[in-house]
């Protein structure tokens, strides 16, 4: 069985890292680069890394106009199987 990495957290809220937030978005490391660069979505640096706070990046997906995340969820499970 495989060891399930250690999940870190900051004020309560999971950390995710550039290929954890493009899995998790199901999109490329390179497209949420873009959008670090562009300042499209939430993001801090810690230690001269780019990281993502799962509370603020959720609240920002709700503040988009289109789907909520739970459909975003949805649509994402169905195009995957």
């Amino acid at each position: 069985m495989k060891k399930q990495p250690k999940r870190r957290t900051i004020a309560g809220q999971e950390v995710m890292d550039i290929a954890t937030l493009a899995a998790r978005f199901g999109t490329s490391q390179r497209a949420i680069r873009a959008r670090v660069n562009r300042g499209t979505i939430p993001f801090r640096r810690w230690q001269g890394r780019i990281i993502f706070l799962r509370g603020e990046v959720d609240a920002f997906l709700e503040g988009l106009a289109g789907c909520d995340v739970q459909d975003a969820r949805k649509n994402l499970e169905a195009r995957q199987s």
